[in-house]
């Protein structure tokens, strides 16, 4: 690509970008502040779940893989047992966090 191609495709991601956060600041004034980034993040539902839960599923498709490296299965369910322990903690903790603001 030319330096002119460039310069033009990055002028046009800035004018993007700040059109973006233009509608955003606009969506979250009309809404009375429904939609700040803590929420969209944090909520139940939220991206921080969809994350947890997509690693979840690929922690458990890496694990049920045929050439397992633990030689003991009674290891693997104390240690699902204790992953599942301390997501309930966060989600706990996280809810508690939403629910003060």
């Amino acid at each position: 690509m030319s330096d002119s191609t460039t310069t033009i495709l990055i002028l046009f991601l800035l004018v993007l970008v700040f059109f973006l956060v233009i509608l955003y600041k606009k969506l979250n004034h009309d809404t009375d502040g429904e939609y700040t980034l803590q929420r969209i993040v944090y909520k139940e539902g939220g991206f921080r779940d969809r994350l947890r839960g997509t690693v979840t599923v690929l922690e458990s498709r890496l694990r049920d893989r045929p050439c397992s490296h633990s030689a003991d299965p009674d290891e693997d369910g104390q240690e699902m047992q204790d992953f599942q322990a301390v997501q309930r903690q966060e989600a706990e903790n996280g809810s508690d966090d939403i629910q003060r603001d």
